[in-house]
């Protein structure tokens, strides 16, 4: 499926603005230096565009080969990122018993990798994640992908101010360009290891998936940054 973009007023950017939205579709960009990398972060800024819970969705934010078959294609050339949705598979509840607008994930997170149709995750961290609704209680991530031999490691960040999620985009654009660990104004959740590598196909491309149709997120913005060449 198409991912739509529309416009959208951000309250405190003070603008209307055009938005990603992704209703069980995804987001694929060859990064402009390609597979050269060693490390690299990845920043999305979104919120969920319902206000009540959203079941069985995979919110995932990775890397993978080309912009042909990305993590949620039924048959993946090759993907390694973290699933923000769940820590026992690839399928979650972001449960709205925060509000909403604050969404808790059901169990927690999980690293995973891609390659055809099989799916190997690594990991169970217990720590879940905040979503938003409304168009400007947004809320970021950031992801860093570190490459290995075997094992690759991955780190996921977030917004430090977990409960004030009125998050404009000069905030989102120092992190994402910030070289310090954890971003600037944000903490680390998580950070483990998997075992990776590029023989099914170089990793080149920027990959955000998100699955549920009936429940859609709006991404705000999103910016890739090459940390390590």
């Amino acid at each position: 499926m198409a991912a739509s973009i529309v416009a959208q007023h951000f309250a405190l950017d003070l603008i209307t603005d055009k938005v990603l939205t992704l209703g069980n579709e995804e987001y694929l960009r060859t990064f402009n230096f390609g597979s050269s990398w060693t490390k690299v972060r990845l920043g999305v800024m979104c919120s969920i565009n319902q206000i009540s819970t959203v079941p069985a969705v995979t919110f995932a934010i990775g890397v993978c080969s080309g912009k042909t078959n990305g993590v949620g294609a039924a048959t993946t050339t090759n993907f390694v990122g973290i699933n923000l949705s769940s820590d026992t598979g690839i399928t979650g509840t972001l449960y709205a018993n925060y509000g909403p607008p604050w969404y808790a994930s059901s169990g927690g997170l999980r690293i995973f990798k891609k390659v055809g149709s099989t799916v190997t995750s690594v990991g169970t961290n217990n720590s879940f994640i905040l979503m938003y609704s409304a168009a400007d209680l947004r809320y970021c991530f950031f992801v860093d992908i570190t490459k290995g031999n075997p094992d690759y490691t991955l780190a996921l960040h977030r917004y430090t101010q977990i409960f004030n999620p009125y998050l404009d985009t000069p905030t989102f654009n120092a992190a994402v360009n910030s070289i310090a660990t954890p971003p600037v104004s944000c903490s680390t959740v998580w950070t483990t290891t998997l075992a990776c590598d590029e023989s099914a196909g170089a990793l080149d491309t920027f990959n955000v998936f998100w699955s549920n149709s009936a429940n859609w997120l709006d991404v705000g913005s999103l910016a890739a940054i090459r940390l390590i060449p």
